[in-house]
């Protein structure tokens, strides 16, 4: 839980907590949301739109820099962009997208070996492999791809 005044700076807490009604309460929150969506919009959300689809869709090996060369802007205005508009830095989402790939490399029934997935996205060795999906996903890449199995060996897949 998060102290709503550590959030946003004005009395936005103390008028939830003085208004007479649910729904006064409802048009209070209705009125900020709007007030800083308008506040927040970016004329830039082109960029973002085509670095994520790039960081999404693209090759894994795409460095922030080269990223930053096709938009023509500064790591700083980079990195600004995507806290400003998406709440994460460009390398956390570089990171979430990698492991999302290596993720899906896993649960296929041909699956590689965690050492030709760690090559094939561009971890600098299978230890780092491991490290990153442990962060994200809380267990190994071994303990996944044997629980991904668990529950389905009987089940029928329905082909239309």
């Amino acid at each position: 839980m998060t102290d709503l005044d550590s959030i946003c700076k004005n009395h936005l807490s103390e008028q939830l907590l003085h208004a007479d009604s649910t729904t006064e309460r409802i048009a209070l929150l209705n009125d900020f949301l709007t007030e800083q969506c308008l506040q927040h919009q970016q004329v830039n959300t082109e960029k973002t739109r085509y670095a994520l689809q790039l960081l999404q869709e693209g090759d894994t090996t795409l460095s922030l820099q080269q990223l930053q060369q096709q938009l023509h802007i500064t790591e700083r205005s980079l990195e600004r962009l995507f806290r400003e508009q998406i709440g994460l830095s460009p390398k956390l989402i570089s990171r979430i997208t990698r492991f999302q790939k290596t993720l899906h490399a896993l649960s296929q029934p041909d699956a590689d070996s965690l050492a030709a997935i760690a090559y094939k996205y561009d971890y600098s060795d299978q230890s780092h492999f491991i490290r990153e999906f442990k962060t994200f996903s809380g267990t190994t890449p071994q303990q996944f791809r044997q629980q991904a199995g668990i529950g389905v060996e009987n089940f029928v897949e329905w082909h239309d």
